[in-house]
Order: C-alpha cells, then sequence, then structure tokens
C-alpha cells in the first residue's frame, strides 16, 4: 500500500514542481519583459528630446537672423516703397535689396537656411534669395504659412509640407511706421534636420508622409519625388531616394526588410497616430525602430520620422529574456532529473536530461550537468563550440580535468554553488580556461551560474551554465573607445561656437541685445567645452590613466565659490547654502577645477533632491590630517538608491537626472587621495561627508 501512496503521490509533486517553476518565472520574465518596454520608451523619448531641442536652436537662430538682419529700417524701407510703388519700383528696391542682403546670405545665411524670401501683404512674392529671378507669383493656396501670417500678422513657425519641399519654415511679419508691409521667411528642408540627427545620433532616417497629404498639397509634377511606403503602411509616401539622405547605416533592401517585418504589428498604432517603438531580428542584427509623429504649424500629424539603430543593448536584454526561458526549461528539466532519481534510475535520469536540452538546443549558452562527485553526465552542443572538445572527452570525466573558472576558487560543484548563492545576483563574471588538447591554456571572460537541481541521501545533480561574454566586453572597449573619440570631435566646432561670436561682436552696429545672445552662447560654448574636459578625464580616471595637476588650492575659498556658482543656478527657488568652518584657510594639493566641479555636483545634488524649504548646511573643518567637508539636507535618499547612490548613470526621480553626479565626484575625490561617505535616515535626512588629504 506504502509504495503504491508513493507512486500517486510522486506524480503529484512533480506537477507541482512544474507549475511553481513556471509561475515563478512567469513573473520573472514578465519583470524582464517590462524593462525591455521601458527601454524602448528611454531610448525613443531619448530621440524625440533631441529632435525637439534641435528644431527649438534653429527656431531661436531664425529669430536671431530676422531681428538682426532682416527687420532692419534700411531693409524694410526698400519693402514699404516696392509695396507702395510702382512696377519700375518694385524692380529696382529688389535689385537694391538683393545686393545688400548678397554678401550676408552667400557667407552666412545659406550655411544655415535653404530659403529667405520676401512677401507682400497680399502673399505675392517679392524677392527670393534663393531663387532671385524668380519674383510675383501669388503664394495663395500655395504656402498656407504666408497667409496665416499675412492675414494675422504674427509669426508662423513651424514644420509645413510644401508644394515642392518639406521644411521648417520661420515666418515673420514687416512692419514699417506702424504699418504692415507683408512677411519675410527663412526655412529649412527637413533633409538638414535628419542629416543633424544622423550624425548626433548615429542613426538612419526616413520621412513617411500621409499619401492624402502628399496628393492633396505637392504641385503633381513633383510628386515623383515621393515613393510608395507600402512596406511600412499603403497610405503613406517615402521622400524618394534622389532627394532624401544617403544611407548611412543601412541599405535600402534591408530597410524594407525591416519595415515588411514589423508590418502587421504597427498598423493600428499608424492609426493611432501615436509614438512607439518596436524592435526587430533580422539577419542576425537587433535594430531598434522609432516611429515620431510630425505635425505642422497647425498641430495636424501629417506623417512620421521613423529611425533605424543598431543597438547592442538590446541583444543585452534578448539575451536576458532568452536566459529566463532558458532557466524555465533547465528547472523543469531539475524536477524531471528529481522526478527520476527518486526512483533510483540514474539512466533515465540522462534520458529525460538529454530530451530537455534537445528542446532548448536553440540557446546559444553552454550547459552542464554534472553528479556530486563533479563528473560530467550532459553537455548540450553550445558547451562542445565554447570548448572546442568532443563527447568522448567529455561525458563521465572530470570537469576540473578540462576547464577552470579564474575567480570562482574551484570547479568542484559544492565550492562554486556555495560562491554563486552569497554574490549579489544570481549570475557571476569570471574567465574560463581550457586544460586540456590544443586549446589548453585558452582564455574566455564568461558569465556563470550554478545550482543544484536535487539533493538526495545518495546522490545530487548540479547545472553549470556557461555564457561567452567575449563579444561583450569587446563592444563595450569599443563604446569606450568611440565616446573618447566622439568627445575630441565635439572639441573642434565648439572652440568655434565659443570665437565666433568675439569675432562677431567687434563689429560695430550690433545691438545690445544680439551683444547679449552672443555673451550667452560663448559662456554657453564654454560651459559645454568645460563639460566635454571633465568627461575625458572621467574616463581617463575609469581607466587608472590620470593624474591630477598638483596645485596648491585654499579649499574653503573654493567652497565658497562653489557654493556661489550652485546658487546662482537656483534663484528663482530662492533656495540658499549656509557654510559654517573652523578654519579661515584650508590649503590641499591637487586639480582645483576638477575639486569644484565634484563640490558643485554634491550642492546641486543635494538641492534638486531636497524638497524640504531649509537651507542646505554645509560645514568645513580641519583634523590633523585632513580637510573634511559636510554637505547636509533634510531629505533621505530613496530606499531603492541608497544601495547605488555612487554608481555610475544611477539616478532616480529627477526628470533630467544623467546618474553621473555623485559618480564623478567619488571619482575625483578618490583621485585626489580622499574618500566620501554618505549617511541616510528619514529623522536626519541625509549628509555626505568628504576627507581630502593635507598638503
Amino acid at each position: 500500500m506504502a509504495a503504491r501512496s508513493n507512486i500517486r503521490i510522486l506524480p503529484l509533486l512533480f506537477g507541482g514542481w512544474i507549475f511553481l517553476v513556471v509561475l515563478f518565472f512567469s513573473i520573472v520574465l514578465w519583470d524582464d519583459v517590462k524593462k525591455m518596454e521601458a527601454y524602448h520608451t528611454t531610448r525613443r523619448e531619448t530621440l524625440e528630446a533631441y529632435y525637439r531641442s534641435l528644431i527649438v536652436n534653429i527656431e531661436r537662430l531664425s529669430l536671431f537672423v530676422f531681428e538682426e538682419h532682416l527687420d532692419r529700417n534700411d531693409v524694410k524701407v526698400l519693402v514699404y516703397n516696392a509695396w507702395k510703388g510702382s512696377p519700375a519700383v518694385r524692380d529696382n528696391n529688389r535689385e537694391i535689396l538683393r545686393q545688400k542682403l548678397l554678401p550676408l546670405y552667400n557667407n552666412k545665411l545659406q550655411k544655415h537656411f535653404r530659403q529667405v524670401h520676401f512677401h507682400f501683404p497680399d502673399s505675392s512674392s517679392f524677392l527670393r534669395m534663393h531663387k532671385q529671378d524668380r519674383y510675383g507669383d501669388s503664394l495663395i493656396g500655395v504656402r498656407a504659412t504666408v497667409e496665416e501670417a499675412n492675414r494675422k500678422k504674427i509669426p508662423v513657425l513651424g514644420f509645413e509640407e510644401g508644394r515642392i519641399f518639406n521644411g521648417f519654415r520661420y515666418v515673420y511679419p514687416l512692419s514699417y511706421r506702424g504699418e504692415h508691409i507683408g512677411t519675410v521667411e527663412v526655412s529649412i528642408p527637413i533633409s538638414e534636420v535628419e542629416n543633424e540627427l544622423q550624425n548626433l545620433l548615429g542613426v538612419e532616417l526616413q520621412l513617411a508622409l500621409k499619401k492624402s497629404v502628399v496628393e492633396s498639397r505637392v504641385f503633381e509634377s513633383e510628386q515623383m519625388n515621393y515613393v510608395s511606403a507600402n512596406s511600412i503602411s499603403p497610405h503613406y509616401y517615402f521622400e524618394s531616394p534622389k532627394i532624401s539622405l544617403p544611407s548611412l547605416l543601412f541599405s535600402q533592401d534591408f530597410l524594407e526588410q525591416i519595415n515588411y517585418k514589423i508590418y502587421d504589428s504597427i498598423q493600428k498604432k499608424l492609426q493611432k497616430e501615436i509614438s512607439f517603438s518596436q524592435q526587430v531580428f533580422l539577419w542576425g542584427e537587433k535594430i531598434l525602430v522609432h516611429f515620431t509623429p510630425i505635425a505642422n504649424f497647425t498641430g495636424e500629424n501629417v506623417g512620421y520620422l521613423i529611425s533605424y539603430q543598431r543597438d547592442s543593448n538590446l541583444q543585452s536584454l534578448t539575451s536576458r529574456v532568452l536566459w529566463r526561458v532558458a532557466e524555465t526549461l533547465l528547472w523543469m528539466a531539475g524536477g524531471i532529473a528529481v522526478f527520476f532519481l527518486s526512483s533510483g534510475r540514474i539512466k533515465n535520469v540522462q534520458s529525460q536530461l538529454k530530451h530537455s536540452l534537445l528542446v532548448s538546443g536553440y540557446l546559444s549558452d553552454a550547459v552542464v550537468f554534472l553528479d556530486s562527485r563533479g563528473s560530467i553526465i550532459f553537455v548540450n552542443a553550445a558547451f562542445y563550440r565554447l570548448t572546442g572538445y568532443n563527447s568522448d572527452i567529455v561525458i563521465d570525466n572530470k570537469i576540473e580535468l578540462l576547464l577552470s573558472l579564474t575567480g570562482s576558487g574551484t570547479t568542484s560543484p559544492l565550492q562554486m554553488e556555495k560562491i554563486s548563492s552569497s554574490a549579489r545576483e544570481d549570475k557571476k563574471e569570471g574567465v574560463l580556461k581550457l586544460l586540456y588538447g590544443q586549446g589548453s591554456g585558452t582564455e574566455l571572460p564568461v558569465e556563470f551560474q550554478i545550482k543544484k537541481i536535487e539533493e538526495g541521501r545518495e546522490e545530487a545533480i548540479y547545472m553549470l551554465l556557461l555564457s561567452d561574454i567575449s563579444a561583450r566586453k569587446e563592444i563595450d572597449r569599443l563604446k569606450e573607445d568611440i565616446e573618447h573619440i566622439t568627445r575630441h570631435d565635439l572639441k573642434t566646432p565648439l572652440n568655434m561656437i565659443i570665437n565666433l561670436p568675439e569675432i562677431i561682436m567687434e563689429e560695430d552696429d550690433l545691438s545690445p541685445v544680439s551683444k547679449d545672445y552672443l555673451l550667452r552662447i560663448q559662456r554657453a560654448g564654454e560651459s559645454m567645452l568645460r563639460s566635454i574636459d571633465l568627461s575625458l578625464k572621467i574616463v581617463k580616471m575609469e581607466r587608472s590613466e590620470y593624474l591630477p595637476a598638483k596645485e596648491t588650492i585654499d579649499f574653503a575659498l573654493l567652497i565658497r565659490g562653489a557654493i556661489a556658482a550652485t546658487e546662482v543656478g537656483f534663484r528663482k527657488t530662492r533656495r540658499t547654502i549656509s557654510l559654517s568652518q573652523s578654519e579661515e584657510s584650508i590649503l590641499l594639493q591637487g586639480e582645483e577645477l576638477l575639486l569644484s566641479v565634484a563640490i558643485e555636483n554634491l550642492l546641486r545634488n543635494a538641492l534638486e533632491a531636497d524638497t524640504n524649504p531649509e537651507e542646505i548646511k554645509v560645514r568645513l573643518e580641519k583634523n590633523s590630517d585632513f580637510a573634511v567637508l559636510h554637505i547636509s539636507n533634510q531629505t533621505p535618499i530613496p530606499e531603492a538608491m541608497r544601495d547605488r547612490i555612487f554608481e555610475k548613470y544611477a539616478t532616480y526621480g529627477k526628470k533630467n537626472g544623467t546618474g553621473l553626479g555623485t559618480y564623478s565626484a567619488k571619482k575625483i575625490v578618490e583621485l585626489h587621495g580622499g574618500t566620501i561617505k554618505v549617511k541616510t535616515s528619514s529623522d536626519a535626512g541625509t549628509q555626505f561627508s568628504l576627507h581630502l588629504p593635507l598638503s
């Protein structure tokens, strides 16, 4: 009876085990899927933020051009007299205005804006600087931005789908002696915006306009500049490859393949005219595709800006999801092993393990099953590919004779399991070293995980999973190199941005407002250049390649300067920082700029994070060996951030947080031989404490 009872109970236990495994990993897998969706959203929002920022900057530049060069009395009097005068007067004034603006247009404006176009109050063309022999034609029914600006006598700014080309048009009204005399437009084709985004973000872009928009608003003779976008929807047109930007990352055929791959999944989203992202796996590549709606100046959505981007991080997230699937299958395999081991049939264990691994044979991770003595029971095909071994030397051999995991102590399963279970994460990085055959001595970076499948009185089964991460390590190294090169490449145009305002300010006829704008541009450029220099130094710090300058610094004076600089940025919030110090002067050795940045980062974080109206308190003191700085506010660090406060890119609750403030501060302080610690609680708030060695 007892035997029959056990026979009935075992399947129930086995079924319960499978149910719990599937339930647990379903919950974990759901979490990973949500993280992937959040990653898609973040990347799309980053692209859209760059797009919006670029459009805002172009709009500001157009306003500067209008106020400084076009909205001038010597220009407007020519337009006024032409509007009021005879055809002969118009022709004469047009030529005078053309000659006046030609040097400015050829040397400066043409580099940024494709069109500079004057119109009369009846929306007829007076002067096109981009097509100087074409004038007098009416733009009514052709250019809605010009009509609206003349009708309402207000600036009309934004995207407009044109009769010939699509672009961002900035149409400003002109008045002379209180009378409306027409409008002037400066505009930039959307291809220039696409070019800037491609260069800035390394993405491929396509503009898709609604079919109804193209057919109703584009001259019939110009509709040949569009091709059907059937690969995404029959209701859209793409700009023809003849007028769009050349493909930098993907061929046109590859883009078409991507579009066809996601066709079915995007139709409902296109109908809703919302922003969204799709991931694509094609020809061994992981691609992120973002759809950003394009609205015209009236707010009507007229199409999409579609971006395509290779993404190594997507590979990592996808691998994580597949890893979860693999874990589920392998834990189920472990359940099968337990079920059969409980009946004392080791041969059937091997058979069941093989069957489970064949089901998951598509996995790229190497899987090894071991008994309690370290003998190999079974491996999958990925293990043979990873090590170059064959089945004759693997099965029933001791694993410690074939490989070792440097950094894990030993390959004994009991030892490795202990290390794995004590680790903060389930997976751990190590170096796999081959010990047998021609590949002996070969080392590979791997991620590994060890699980005990069954623990019984006589026998236990262990599962070792190995994932080759050498490609990821190489990508990380290349990414660092590319970021380093990019920062260097940014410095050249920045130097021009910093120096050009100084040259322009030498002109005598600049207004005070224009000079103020130029000074702001110069200061912003200098600030960005300092940020780039700092980021280059941080990269060198991470590689232990940077030595700080040895300057004698008055740390107390530096602190007072950092407080003053930080408070300027928070004038509107009326937040203040109080300083108490035990010494008037405290001397250190180090690099003044770096230490200033570290202190300002910590002060800024304290102000941004603090929800309490009380002032931020800073206390500076000195002991026999160190200068000690305490920065305190009344707001505790959120629980989710307390263990990660000094990690790179770790941020919480800040709309524009980068997660680099405390990270860079810690790097800089440690570079100077100091330490930085943080204490936080709901009662006492948060206090950062820095110790820096005295001179």
